[in-house]
Order: structure tokens, then sequence, then C-alpha cells
């Protein structure tokens, strides 16, 4: 009798299984569409465009960091993922309260008490003369693309405060498939603001000044800020620029194009320069310095003036 090893066997079992599958079902390739339409209408907050998500990566500097009084708007993309159109929907944009790690906790609050939230409930229904919609097809964005948040025609708005915020939007129809995809957050940090500005003016009060004579100006320097900014020792420099035959300030300084120069803007005072609380009492050293808040230099150019 002939012996039939292993080797032939295991092949002759491979070769009956094979025989009995249908080799059109193994070529062929099935797409699975996670993204695909769901079946009925289904509102979806796809995501927050305005304000920015607050972003602070390790050892490098926030971005997207709002200014404290700022004014901000509230925009998002919001589609219809579903497979029939939306005929009725409502939206609410609220601002809460939030920790270093993005944790949302109360409503905040505006400078006057009232709470940061808004509702809109006549964003789609069968009325144009009462919702601003009447209706969103299947895989459409609201408005064509972003969308900005408002509440009976007008855009909300927001002027922050100095803190940490969670930005909320949930978007609501009915009926909604999938209710699960309804809503949006983004984590954002409100910071003070410093700033110096300057203004050149000419004291006619024209913005160009051209022709023979003198022409007076003043150099305005400011601190500005959202929070107490005294700026110490803020150097300015001033060159004149243009067909001028003369310039100085009223100090009698010459202004030119070939000569810089640099003065320190603010008013002396004596300061406190260096603190050691670990004494007592504290050790506190002063000394003179110019303080910033707001201070003007004047003078004048000389014939043929055309631009500073």
């Amino acid at each position: 009798m002939r012996k039939i090893t292993p080797m032939i066997l295991v092949t002759l079992m491979l070769v009956s299984a094979l025989s009995s599958f249908d080799f059109a079902e193994l070529e062929e390739t099935e797409v699975i569409e996670d993204a695909g339409a769901r079946a009925g209408a289904d509102a979806e907050m796809v995501a927050i465009t305005n304000p920015k998500e607050t972003v602070c990566p390790l050892g490098a500097s926030c971005r997207n960091v709002m200014k404290v009084g700022d004014v901000t708007e509230f925009s998002a993309y919001i589609q219809n993922s579903g497979d029939a159109a939306i005929t009725e929907m409502s939206y609410s944009v609220t601002v809460y309260l939030s920790d270093a790690d993005g944790n949302p906790s109360l409503v905040a609050k505006d400078a006057s008490g009232a709470d940061l939230t808004w509702t809109n409930n006549d964003v789609i229904c069968a009325s144009a003369a009462i919702c601003d919609f009447t209706s969103l097809a299947a895989g459409d964005v609201l408005g064509g693309g972003k969308h900005t948040m408002s509440v009976s025609g007008s855009p909300i708005t927001w002027t922050p405060l100095k803190g940490l915020y969670v930005i909320e939007m949930v978007v609501s129809a009915n009926p909604d498939v999938d209710v699960g995809n309804d809503a949006q957050q983004v984590f954002v940090s409100v910071e003070d603001w410093y700033d110096i500005e300057l203004e050149l003016a000419w004291n006619s009060g024209n913005e160009v000044e051209s022709g023979a004579g003198s022409k007076d100006w003043t150099l305005t320097v400011t601190a500005n800020g959202s929070d107490t900014f005294d700026p110490r020792e803020v150097q300015v420099r001033l060159q004149s620029v243009g067909d001028v035959s003369a310039a100085q300030d009223r100090h009698g300084n010459s202004i030119d194009s070939s000569t810089t120069n640099l003065y320190t803007a603010g008013t002396l005072m004596t300061v406190d320069i260096f603190e050691n609380i670990s004494t007592e009492p504290a050790t506190i050293t002063t000394d003179v310095r110019n303080v910033l808040s707001t201070w003007t230099l004047t003078g004048k150019f000389d014939c043929c003036c055309r631009k500073h």
C-alpha cells in the first residue's frame, strides 16, 4: 500500500477547501463609509472656528490668546450629516469658567453680572419671516460655509474679561438621528494687554502739509493697556523725512534725515527699583526714573513739507 506523507495530505486538504470558495467574492472590494450620510436628518456641530482654541505647547508661548476687552463674535461649521432635509433647528452658545486643564465649571458672567449664554430658537423653520433659514438639505453646511452665530438677526458678541474659559456651541434639530455630534467645545485664555502708542500729527489738523513756512507738529506717546501700565525709561527715536529745509523740536534740537534724535518719554518720578521682603522691615531701594503715562513733544518743520 502506498504511503501518503503528511505534506501531501495537507496539500490535498487545502485544494479541497479552496474548491468550495467563490473566488469572485474573494476579489470583491467592500467600501466601508464611516462618514456616509445617516438615515434621517442629522444636525452636526462640526467645528468651532471663532474664537480659536488657545494652545499652550510645553515650554513655548501660548497661541490664540484673546485680549481683555476685544469684542469677539462666535462662528462655527454646522452641517446636515443625514440623508433628509432639516426643517427645524436651533442652537446655543455658552461661555463657562474653566480651570487650566480646560475643564468647564460655572457659566461665566459679563461685567454687569448677566450669564454669558445665548439661544437662537429660530435658525430654521418653515417661515422665512421668522427664521434665518427655511431648510438645510442633506449634506449641506448652514449658510454655505462658516456661520456667524446670531440671535434675532444680530451676531452674538462677547467682550471678555481676564480669565480661563470654555466655549460650548450646541445645535439641535427635530428630528435628529444622532445627538452625539450636536456639541463642540474649545478652551480659550483671555489675558491683559499692554501697548505704547505713538501719534505724530500736524497742529493744523491736516493729514499732509506742503508749501513754504513753518509747520508745527505734536508727537504724543501714551502707555495704554487693559490693566495698570506705567513703563519706565521708554526711548523714542525721531527723524525727519521729505522735502524739509529745517526741522527742530521745541528745545531747539535739530531734526534732520542724517541725525537720530533719542528722547526718553515720561515724567521724572521717584520709584521703587528693588524690594527685599525677606527682611523685617522690608528693604526698599528707590531711584529716579522717567515714568510714562502720556508724554508730548512739539516742534516744527520749515518749507516744502510733504510727509513725516
